[in-house]
């Protein structure tokens, strides 16, 4: 858990205020604009920022230590690989100056499936190749704390929801807590513990479930939940219309968050997530009579 209090901080000039904040969970996620102050409060807790005010880590001052001693990994935007060692010795620097786990080398290689890559330089990897590299040497370091800055950009859709939701995963496993940096919503769609809005340097809320969203105006969960996309247009979903079937219609997974079911569907090569809290009966869904076309 952390708690930040008074934290004040510029960089050129951009302000950073947050008066009062606390993140507790397992996975907490920031979100909001490009330029919203995001990457500067991940910097400012992982202690990469001078600031004003006092964070506390698990009832711990951490305010004033360096950033070796905090147990926090940061994945940064620029990932700050170090482009003098190959992959695999990016990977195990922390084994060989640290606190990282030899362990979990293994697995975590094939989970991110870099096995092919860690004889190579980082300059010849790809942007997406770059980035499962710089999460796995933060895995690796073993950290109570990990703070990724949008560290599967560069990704398709399905291959970062699938990247995301292998951290998710992994961090079950392993005990760690994360925060996940974002300004799509679609990274929201397995849940979350807290989630934190920025807009323009500030925080506009906090909250630990989607009933609890009030402002929406760097976050449009209600519309985004009910809109798909066929054929280069797009449609708003009414959930009063929504069918099941069990033999015909669209293949779907279902997510439970607080009695609200996540309907998870494939259409037309992408990723639809709708919120359904009527009954489901059936393996399909059926969206003809639910569908109505708006300007987007």
């Amino acid at each position: 858990m952390l708690e930040i209090k008074n934290l004040r901080t510029r960089r050129g000039d951009f302000f950073l205020s947050v008066p009062n904040l606390e993140i507790k969970g397992r996975n907490s996620f920031v979100f909001g604009r490009n330029g919203s102050g995001k990457s500067t409060l991940l910097l400012c807790i992982a202690g990469l920022q001078m600031h004003e005010g006092k964070i506390m880590k698990n009832n711990c001052d951490i305010t004033k230590l360096p950033p070796e001693k905090r147990d926090i990994a940061l994945i940064p935007q620029e990932l700050d690989l170090f482009p003098n060692m190959n992959v695999i010795k990016n990977i195990t620097i922390s084994i060989k100056y640290g606190k990282g786990k030899d362990s979990i080398l293994d697995e975590i290689i094939d989970a991110l499936g870099i096995r092919k890559l860690l004889s190579k330089r980082t300059w010849e990897l790809s942007q997406g190749e770059a980035q499962r590299v710089a999460v796995a040497r933060a895995l690796v370091s073993s950290p109570s704390l990990m703070l990724m800055d949008e560290p599967f950009s560069m990704q398709d859709e399905i291959s970062r929801i699938n990247s995301l939701s292998l951290i998710d995963d992994l961090s079950k496993k392993y005990g760690f807590e994360y925060i996940y940096v974002t300004h799509n919503p679609k990274d929201l769609d397995l849940g979350f513990s807290t989630l934190v809005t920025l807009d323009e340097g500030n925080i506009v809320e906090s909250v630990h479930s989607l009933k609890e969203i009030i402002h929406y105006r760097t976050l449009s969960l209600l519309d985004y939940a009910r809109i798909i996309k066929l054929n280069g247009k797009y449609y708003r979903i009414s959930e009063e219309k929504m069918k099941f079937d069990q033999f015909r219609g669209y293949d779907f997974e279902v997510f439970n968050n607080e009695g609200v079911h996540l309907l998870k569907i494939y259409i037309e090569g992408n990723y639809a997530f709708i919120r359904f809290h009527g009954r489901i009966d059936g393996k399909k869904i059926i969206l003809e009579d639910a569908i109505e076309e708006i300007p987007y």
